[in-house]
């Protein structure tokens, strides 16, 4: 399960890099038909009003944006589904994660 916002972020991402010929239209193509294959495979979480009012509030780390939307959702997972691992490679993220009681898995274990 991931937040919607991960859709967003990923396909941006993609189109990031075929805008600065880093990809280029065909790859880019393939990259996008790839992302959305997981994708589909995936739980995506919508971004509710209370969930952002949620990302909104103080967290023990301070943290961008989208991290904050990204916890938040992880959060409210916990509270439906009761045990939530929180997987991310962003050390901050990690940290705050890990500060209100997530296990982190595949990312940094050394925050």
């Amino acid at each position: 399960m991931s937040s919607a916002l991960t859709r967003v972020e990923c396909l941006r991402a993609i189109e990031g890099l075929r805008s600065t010929s880093t990809f280029d239209d065909a790859t880019a193509a393939e990259r996008r038909a790839g992302a959305l294959a997981i994708l589909a495979g995936m739980d995506l979480a919508a971004v509710s009003g209370a969930l952002l009012e949620r990302a909104a509030d103080p967290f023990p780390v301070s943290l961008a944006t989208l991290d904050a939307i990204h916890l938040a959702t992880a959060i409210e997972l916990r509270q439906e589904l009761g045990s939530v691992d929180f997987a991310t490679h962003d050390l901050k993220l990690a940290a705050t994660a890990r500060s209100v009681g997530f296990e982190i898995i595949g990312g940094p274990q050394d925050c």
